[in-house]
């Protein structure tokens, strides 16, 4: 299996049973936009951050993960990860999108050189500011 054919553990593949998870449950949507194989930044992304366990730690309640291989030319990314690349915006990888369960973009987050709980902080940020808007 190549590498961008692997999955990342704990993320799901198939978006339109994530959104629909992310709907029945009232859960926010992480999309990542992973370069496997092809992108350094991305292979360390998903290597210091994405896979951990305190990275799973701090999404298990609020998000739902969901994995979104880019391939290196553009003629194979398959149609739903162009479509949402497009929606959202995304030009480089390594990205991650976030989204309310109807699609609306609330965050987005560019891989950079910074310590995992960096990426957590960013993450319970984000989960407190959808919370407080769903009490208002």
């Amino acid at each position: 299996m190549t590498p961008s054919a692997q999955a990342m553990d704990g993320w799901r593949q198939k978006v339109e049973l994530a959104q629909l998870v992310a709907k029945r449950k009232d859960k926010l949507i992480v999309y990542a936009f992973i370069g496997h194989g092809w992108n350094e930044p991305s292979d360390a992304f998903v290597r210091d951050v994405l896979t951990k366990w305190e990275f799973f730690r701090a999404t298990y309640d609020s998000f739902v993960l969901v994995e979104l291989p880019v391939a290196v030319n553009p003629k194979d990314i398959d149609e739903t990860t162009q479509k949402l690349m497009k929606k959202y915006k995304v030009i480089n990888v390594p990205v991650l999108v976030v989204t309310t369960p109807e699609g609306k973009k609330v965050a987005e987050m560019e891989y950079q050189l910074a310590p995992l709980s960096r990426y957590i902080r960013k993450i319970e940020q984000i989960e407190r500011r959808y919370a407080s808007k769903g009490e208002e």
